[in-house]
């Protein structure tokens, strides 16, 4: 990204860096650096920086990244002596990323102008980055003015930070998890500049950092019109505030050795609308056919997917019987017992958060990867395609306890489960499950059997996303 020329104020000689003291800090040396982030934030600014400078522990580095304010944000900053750079983006994102560049500071915190630090704050935050794979501390957060109360956030698990975000802008960061996650120099995707503590956030943490929380509180400033409000945006979707436009997701496709629908199947995967370098392809061959393999393997090879794979697998039951009469009992639990292993392959195949399954006679619409991850939630864990069955009047999908679906509905719709036909699913849930066909639980339907054992979390189906069941 290119910024307009930067402005300082305060030191000149040598390097531009507002130094408090030079007590030695603790966890190492580290030193800290940080900065005040201000779009028209003049009138708190003051206050902001005298926290700063206040920390029991030392500061090293104080900046004041000015985001194309029209107020008194540089002559507070010259005030105080420290130093100044001015940006004309108008979004978080920058801000964290001029600052970024114009420290060296081993740990960086991007303080809201409007906000302050407790004088505790770093000193508490310091001692957990000696555990060297912590890339963030955060905390919770004590608002202050025209509201007051403690917003608590949970303790750090991984899984957590694909739900909902809970750590604020203002966390500690170590300087190296920005820089091998690539957090603040990748960009934000277009139009979703309101997300950008999360995306950073999970940047860091997809790389395979760890986060910590510290028992000092930020100090959360609530007035009239609060720009963190703006940059995150006073009312927008899941899929905007998660960022899930720039989402890795996991196509899962079993192929069975049908020919006549593997050359549609190859068709969809050249045109789908999903970005293929944030695709990871699974095409599980199950057909036991070398000729059938050696042509799916010829298409990866010239496909313009970045990762893709093509896995043998031996699903334990006779060839053909996919395409067999699954109203026949010994043909429907032949079918339960191999899609079980099948999907148990699936859990343990996949690394991405998101993975959309997709039957090899199933035809989706080309937007079907965007289309269902936008009816997600921090509480969805599916969204289903809409599929007819080809055994009975009604869709592949039903409610609660089990009555199936025979009309069509209109947009997102929650369910009580729904086959993987063409079904978009968290896989942080998938690793802490195992696919069943014991016909005592659910008939031996794995995927009644899965979503039966799915407490607390909502199932959804897309109806503007239909799909051809078939020929």
């Amino acid at each position: 990204m290119s910024y307009i020329a930067t402005e300082r104020v305060g030191p000149v000689n040598g390097r531009v860096r507002s130094r408090v003291n030079s007590t030695p800090l603790p966890s190492g040396n580290l030193t800290v650096a940080v900065a005040a982030i201000s779009h028209n934030y003049g009138r708190f600014l003051s206050q902001a920086l005298h926290s700063i400078k206040s920390q029991s522990c030392p500061v090293t580095e104080i900046v004041v990244i000015d985001d194309s304010s029209t107020d008194n944000t540089r002559e507070v900053a010259g005030n105080h002596s420290v130093p100044y750079y001015r940006i004309d983006r108008g979004h978080q994102y920058c801000g964290m990323k001029k600052a970024m560049d114009v420290t060296s500071s081993d740990i960086l915190c991007f303080l809201d102008a409007d906000d302050l630090l407790p004088s505790d704050y770093v000193s508490a935050g310091l001692p957990l980055f000696r555990d060297y794979d912590v890339g963030i501390v955060y905390s919770d957060m004590k608002k202050f003015g025209t509201e007051q109360g403690i917003v608590r956030f949970s303790e750090f698990e991984s899984t957590n930070i694909h739900k909902d975000n809970f750590m604020h802008a203002g966390s500690l960061a170590r300087r190296e998890s920005l820089v091998s996650s690539r957090a603040l120099s990748k960009g934000m995707p277009l139009g979703m500049e309101s997300a950008t503590d999360w995306y950073v956030w999970r940047s860091v943490l997809l790389e395979g950092w760890k986060a910590a929380k510290q028992p000092a509180q930020y100090l959360y400033r609530q007035h009239g019109k609060n720009n963190s409000h703006e940059y995150r945006g006073a009312v927008f979707d899941y899929f905007i505030r998660a960022c899930l436009v720039s989402e890795p997701v996991s196509f899962f496709i079993a192929l069975s050795g049908r020919t006549r629908y593997w050359k549609r199947m190859a068709k969809f995967l050249s045109q789908q609308e999903w970005p293929k370098s944030q695709v990871q392809l699974v095409l599980l061959d199950t057909s036991g056919s070398k000729k059938f393999h050696r042509r799916v393997r010829k298409w990866a090879f010239s496909s313009e997917y970045d990762d893709v794979r093509v896995v043998k697998f031996d699903p334990g039951e006779r060839a053909g019987v996919a395409d067999e009469d699954r109203r026949d009992d010994a043909v429907r639990h032949s079918v339960q017992r191999a899609v079980a292993r099948i999907y148990n392959k699936m859990a343990r195949e996949v690394s991405t958060e998101y993975v959309l399954t997709i039957e090899d006679d199933v035809l989706p619409p080309l937007n079907v990867a965007e289309t269902l991850l936008r009816g997600f939630s921090s509480s969805t864990a599916s969204v289903a395609a809409p599929l007819k069955s080809r055994y009975h009047e009604g869709y592949l999908h039903w409610y609660p306890p089990k009555k199936i679906c025979t009309r069509e509905g209109v947009g997102v719709e929650e369910i009580g489960g729904n086959g993987f036909g063409c079904t978009m699913l968290r896989s942080s849930i998938l690793k802490d499950t195992v696919f069943t066909s014991n016909p005592e639980f659910c008939k031996g339907d794995f995927d009644g059997s899965f979503y039966s054992r799915l407490s607390g979390w909502k199932k959804k189906v897309h109806w503007d996303c239909r799909c051809i069941h078939g020929d």
